[in-house]
């Protein structure tokens, strides 16, 4: 027996010619039993001058893998009797086939966490491929792309999210043997953080969170506490100056979710904690006199300057009037 091929898709037709002799000679008139082993399929065809030919349809969700295909020819007597026969096997290949592409990662995310994703590629059988190259595309919130990785079926990734990035749902997509993943949404929590340094004389309260960080914030200098409420916005930060009598002191700042220590060297006559002027406005907060003076010297140039512009045009207008004849009052 002869096949049109030895590796076939899901679906796809398999043609075979064959021929069969007897051991003594002579024209076979008989049949060719042709079947799959493992699976129901099987034609019979007639013996025409010791050959035979047909074909067999290969199932749409078969699993890949090989398979055994049986052939049993036999000759029949007039009271339908097996008269002479001969059996033998032959085997093909049934290949996989992508038919869809499923996209594993967790529904949420806390910022700086890792998103954990992979992919599963399933065939005609719902069996997965593993190890085939698939292309992954992470966009966030605004749409705009993020991470573009080649990776395999099967294997996790993972992207690492930054404290800050805004809340709400990214988007991931994967395509794999020309088969696009529906899209995979990964909502982005909110975060509410701050993060405290000790910079010499003052602790430095800034928001490294994607919301506006509004908490209550306890500050220790040794024994002596002061609890500061903090409201910033995204990216802010707020300066609190310590001061106490000379000497070294453990510094402790906690908001109930982070704690923070260090140790200061403090200068002063009392003890105290107040804010140093240098929060969310930044420069312009630190030197606010000093703007306001030179805003307001400027003012004051532009509206001197303005006044003196004003009476020129004034008098040269009236100085145009006299040139012309003057004035024609009537009593």
């Amino acid at each position: 027996i002869t096949f049109n091929k030895i590796e076939f898709n899901p679906n796809e037709t398999v043609f075979f010619t064959g021929d069969a002799e007897k051991t003594t000679g002579g024209i076979m008139t008989g049949f060719a039993d042709v079947k799959f082993s493992a699976i129901s399929v099987q034609i019979i065809v007639p013996l025409e001058d010791n050959k035979f030919s047909g074909n067999l349809s290969i199932p749409i969700n078969q699993a890949g893998g090989d398979y055994s295909i049986g052939v049993f020819v036999y000759e029949k007597d007039v009271n339908g009797e097996g008269t002479n026969f001969g059996r033998k096997n032959y085997s093909i290949k049934v290949l996989q086939k992508p038919i869809t592409l499923e996209i594993i990662s967790e529904e949420e995310v806390m910022p700086n966490d890792d998103i954990e994703f992979s992919a599963k590629l399933f065939d005609q059988a719902g069996l997965t491929i593993e190890g085939v190259p698939v292309a992954f595309t992470l966009y966030d919130i605004e749409g705009e792309q993020i991470i573009n990785v080649l990776s395999t079926t099967g294997k996790a990734n993972y992207y690492k999210v930054n404290k800050n990035v805004p809340y709400g749902y990214w988007n991931l997509t994967a395509e794999s043997e020309g088969i696009v993943a529906g899209v995979k949404p990964i909502y982005i929590k909110e975060n509410k953080e701050a993060s405290f340094e000790l910079l010499n004389n003052t602790i430095l309260v800034r928001n490294v969170g994607n919301v506006p960080y509004d908490k209550f914030v306890e500050i220790y200098i040794g024994n002596y506490s002061e609890i500061k409420f903090v409201n910033l916005s995204v990216g802010k930060s707020i300066e609190f100056e310590l001061n106490a009598p000379n000497g070294e002191y453990e510094i402790s700042v906690s908001d109930g979710s982070l704690d923070f220590s260090g140790v200061a060297t403090l200068t002063g006559n009392a003890i105290g904690i107040k804010d140093a002027g240098r929060g969310s406005l930044g420069f312009f907060n630190k030197y606010f006199f000093a703007w306001f003076l030179i805003i307001g010297i400027l003012g004051l140039f532009i509206f001197v300057s303005a006044r003196k512009v004003f009476n020129r045009k004034s008098v040269f207008s009236m100085n145009s009037m006299n040139k012309m004849g003057g004035y024609n009052i009537s009593k």
